[in-house]
């Protein structure tokens, strides 16, 4: 109320002024005095809270500008960051499909064979009048080896190259015996097989060779089963044989479907 008769009072105050000025001064020197009114104008709008109202207007209409703004980039940060995240677990998940190791078919296959050939031998009648059986039994054999071998080379597992590798290690440990029944080992570990030779060689040396649980055939035949083992299951597989290393535990007409 105080402030209503205060602005009051100094309009009036103004305008009897203004026309004090006018008569006694002239037009003249009306100009040079017209800030004065301007100034007592503007002190009226401050005493009566004019600029303090437009003041605050001003402000909080700036503020939430600027809360809106801060909102919208926060709003943008926060699903920057959540898409960020989801591409980062979207790479990871595709790193490890794409680093996963798959398995490998083809040393599974061959050595599969080559446990049925060592089996075929193991069955064998070592007996003169069976000698072209034997002979062909042999041929089967290093037929199936040497697959292996060439399979497991060109395998991505390094458990498969491992196993195939200490299955020429043994080959190499029984190199004299085996040249005795006509078997003979090349120089990229493959095996060869001379029938003239084993024509006249011993049944009995040709028996321990490939018959029986001490024989090299089973050592072979073991080996055989983990390079399957390793090969099907790419790399994470435990051993197929038992502590006593027999391998007639290998069922192969089963050991493909898992590759299926």
């Amino acid at each position: 109320m105080a402030n209503s008769m205060f602005s009051s009072n100094v309009t009036g105050t103004n305008n009897a002024l203004s026309h004090f000025i006018s008569q006694s001064l002239g037009a003249s020197n009306q100009n040079s005095l017209s800030g004065l009114t301007s100034v007592l104008s503007d002190y009226s709008s401050i005493k009566s809270g004019s600029y303090g109202k437009l003041l605050k207007a001003y402000y909080a209409k700036d503020t939430n500008k600027v809360s809106a703004a801060t909102k919208t980039n926060q709003t943008e940060k926060n699903d920057k960051a959540e898409k960020n995240e989801k591409n980062s677990v979207k790479d990871v998940l595709q790193s490890t499909v794409s680093t996963a190791k798959k398995a490998d078919k083809a040393s599974a296959e061959a050595a599969t064979k080559l446990v049925d050939a060592t089996t075929a031998l193991d069955k064998l009648s070592y007996k003169e009048d069976n000698r072209d059986k034997i002979a062909e039994a042999i041929s089967s054999f290093v037929k199936e080896y040497n697959d292996t071998l060439q399979a497991a080379s060109k395998s991505d597992l390094v458990n498969v190259v491992q196993n195939a590798e200490w299955m020429a290690g043994g080959s190499k440990s029984n190199e004299k015996l085996l040249a005795s029944v006509g078997v003979t080992i090349n120089e990229d570990n493959t095996l060869s097989f001379d029938k003239d030779i084993f024509a006249k060689a011993s049944l009995t040396t040709a028996k321990s060779v490939f018959d029986g649980n001490t024989s090299f055939a089973h050592q072979v035949a073991n080996r055989a089963s983990k390079i399957y083992a390793e090969a099907a299951s790419a790399g994470t597989a435990t051993a197929t044989y038992s502590q006593k290393a027999d391998y007639t535990n290998v069922t192969t007409g089963n050991m493909l479907d898992s590759l299926m």
